[in-house]
């Protein structure tokens, strides 16, 4: 976690709503919704002006959520992550099987797109052989492409 400047904090060390945004990515209607739906507790008000001010536990955890959104979980999984328990063996278990399987479905993801983009490259080989005369290549590219469309389907 990055350090903290404390110029823009209030004297107990909160951040503002607008500071936290800056400071993790997340959108102010973002950090206003996950609030709304518990990822976050609610989080303290400015008695004077009715703001919210983000104490260090709250932008800690919601780092943390940027971190997990950043890594494609969806708000469901995010929310089954952070509940799980602290840094006991069971809890630590749990956490690691979330995340495999989270890293397992990225990992196919990545596959359907590298064989994707193999079959794009092979389409552009392909065409600029053709654009070039050079037959013998466009037929082995045509052949590979056949093989590449088995792949995609």
């Amino acid at each position: 976690m990055r350090a903290a400047s404390s110029a823009g904090r209030g004297q107990d060390g909160a951040l503002t709503i607008q500071q936290v945004a800056r400071r993790t990515g997340l959108s102010v209607p973002t950090l206003r919704y996950y609030e709304q739906i518990g990822l976050v507790p609610p989080v303290p008000r400015d008695p004077s002006s009715g703001h919210r001010r983000y104490p260090g536990s709250a932008v800690e955890r919601i780092e943390s959520l940027a971190h997990l959104r950043a890594a494609g979980l969806s708000i469901d999984a995010m929310r089954t992550l952070m509940s799980t328990g602290g840094h006991d063996a069971d809890g630590i278990t749990a956490k690691l099987g979330q995340l495999v399987a989270h890293r397992d479905r990225v990992a196919v993801e990545i596959a359907a797109l590298t064989t994707r983009l193999r079959y794009l490259d092979n389409r552009i080989d392909y065409w600029r052989a053709e654009l070039a005369g050079d037959a013998a290549t466009a037929a082995k590219l045509a052949h590979a492409a056949d093989v590449l469309v088995r792949e995609l389907t």
